[in-house]
């Protein structure tokens, strides 16, 4: 009981001051204050165990609770006391009831002495719950318990699976008991919407009734079409592009294929740098990036030849409680200066800029005229796991780390993903960004094309691909992306918002 002790010590701080209060109220005999030492107690729906609390009181108590359950002892009087709450089976008809939920009350004289403690006792959540079809999920309330007959196992996932109707899917996160590919039966489930809108269940039971055959027919080949793709229910579809990092894209196409689940032993991360073919189930979209249940992988060879990569992942640790602007669509996504987050790296502690530098990565500011100067760590920014450059009236840009690993005379082109900075608005700012290589005295500038978003549309990342024709790249070269020279300050003094956000680069062949 030493665990109830602890919370009992710090209810005493509390009602303390009900003992010496003065109170128009003489009977002293029965409790003014009442407290319980949990809000609330889960039992078993069968062979329940008893369970214990203490009750506080500084008088006298009785307690109010429903015929199944037995509260031992029922009344008490000042002090503590520890109390057994003891509940029966949850049966009706001789099977297992549905859940349920219960207050039980110990009370003093007045209804400020009322300790609540809410039973919840575990049952059968499907008894007497309605059947639906597949296109009924669509439209029924989240945490909506259902029962849906009738369905196919056609996959099975790493963390849920895909069941069918022959006309219809449904994506269950969760994978319950019996469950195999071709598996026929009843399904039954909490009906969710995920982050990008996308209804699922959440699957809890499977009772299979035989087995059937599954075909899939042909998938969907929309190569062509990845950027404009949508769909309002799961469809079968197939693509081929490259991989970076963990997702998919197409030359030409905007957006990624980005895996929500897959089946066992599909990786798409091992095969970064590969042209692939993916096959899956499209799962909805979240911004402009589509989302897919892969079921299968096929690599079709290296997709070319890298000489030099970053895409800021080893930052994970000097991330913080960042967010994904670009990947969530979401302006207000959380953004930690350079110089707040902090993290250990061989028994040293840096912050988000002092890593950044220990890798070799520097950093370039300037500032409007009418704003204060500010350090490069107050005025660029982390998220997950990429970075941030520039706030109203400050503008930013990097210098990579020294680059060792390009060929003399090498044709190479510099490649990276970035996006503009979305205003509340709608506008987007409209920033522009050069490359610049400096080789000693000589320099050489690189216009990255102008960005395409449109009013009020969703986030997206912008691949960019300069030709640095055979530009010396060596380990003295400095290469700085930045605001253009128009914006480095805008020269007509005002102070323009030309936020933007940067990841994924790669020096590479030229084809």
């Amino acid at each position: 009981m030493k665990k109830f002790n602890i919370y009992i010590f710090a209810l005493l701080g509390i009602i303390g001051c009900m003992f010496t209060s003065c109170d128009d109220d003489d009977n002293v005999t029965v409790a003014q204050a009442v407290l319980a030492s949990a809000p609330s107690l889960t039992f078993e729906g069968i062979s329940a165990q008893p369970q214990s609390i203490l009750i506080y009181a500084d008088a006298d108590w009785y307690s109010e609770a429903p015929d199944y359950v037995t509260v031992t002892p029922a009344t008490g009087h000042g002090g503590t006391t520890e109390v057994t709450i003891t509940i029966g089976d949850n049966m009706r008809d001789g099977a297992l009831d549905n859940p349920r939920q219960i207050d039980v009350l110990f009370r003093g004289d007045t209804k400020k002495s009322i300790a609540t403690v809410t039973i919840f006792q575990l049952g059968d959540t499907y008894r007497g719950v309605a059947e639906y079809t597949i296109p009924e999920i669509m439209i029924a309330p989240d945490k909506t318990p259902m029962v849906l007959p009738g369905l196919t196992v056609t996959n099975v996932f790493k963390n849920g699976l895909l069941l069918t109707d022959g006309s219809n899917y449904v994506y269950s996160l969760g994978k319950p008991e019996g469950v195999e590919v071709g598996a026929t039966g009843t399904f039954s489930g909490i009906k969710n919407t995920d982050d990008a809108g996308a209804p699922y269940v959440a699957g809890e039971v499977f009772k299979a009734t035989g087995t059937s055959e599954v075909n899939l027919g042909e998938p969907e080949d929309i190569t062509a079409s990845l950027g404009s793709y949508n769909s309002d229910a799961i469809k079968y579809i197939t693509l081929k592009g490259h991989v970076e990092g963990s997702n998919i894209l197409v030359d030409g196409q905007s957006g990624a294929v980005v895996t929500i689940d897959a089946v066992d032993g599909l990786d798409v991360g091992e095969y970064a740098n590969h042209t692939v073919q993916i096959t899956g189930f499209f799962a909805g979209k979240q911004a402009n990036n589509l989302r897919i249940l892969a079921t299968e992988l096929e690599d079709l060879g290296l997709y070319q030849v890298v000489y030099w990569s970053e895409d800021f992942e080893w930052m994970e640790p000097w991330v913080g409680k960042s967010g994904s602007t670009v990947e969530s669509n979401n302006p207000d996504a959380t953004a930690n200066q350079l110089g707040t987050n902090k993290a250990m790296l061989d028994g040293v502690e840096y912050t988000t800029i002092g890593i950044l530098e220990h890798y070799g990565y520097s950093f370039v500011i300037e500032h409007a005229a009418s704003k204060a100067a500010r350090e490069a760590k107050a005025q660029i920014y982390v998220q997950k796991n990429y970075l941030k450059f520039g706030l109203t009236g400050y503008y930013s840009g990097i210098t990579l780390k020294p680059i060792e690993t390009v060929p003399a005379n090498e044709h190479v082109i510099l490649a990276f993903d970035w996006c503009s900075m979305r205003q509340g608005t709608g506008v987007w700012d409209p920033t522009k960004l050069v490359v610049i290589v400096k080789n000693g005295d000589e320099e050489k500038q690189f216009e990255v094309p102008d960005h395409t978003y449109v009013t009020k549309g969703d986030y997206f990342w912008t691949n960019a691909r300069i030709d640095l024709g055979t530009t010396l790249i060596n380990k003295d070269t400095k290469i700085t992306i930045r605001n253009s020279d128009e914006q480095w300050p805008p020269a007509d003094g005002s102070a323009p918002a030309l936020r933007w956000f940067l990841d994924n680069l790669k020096i590479i062949q030229a084809e």
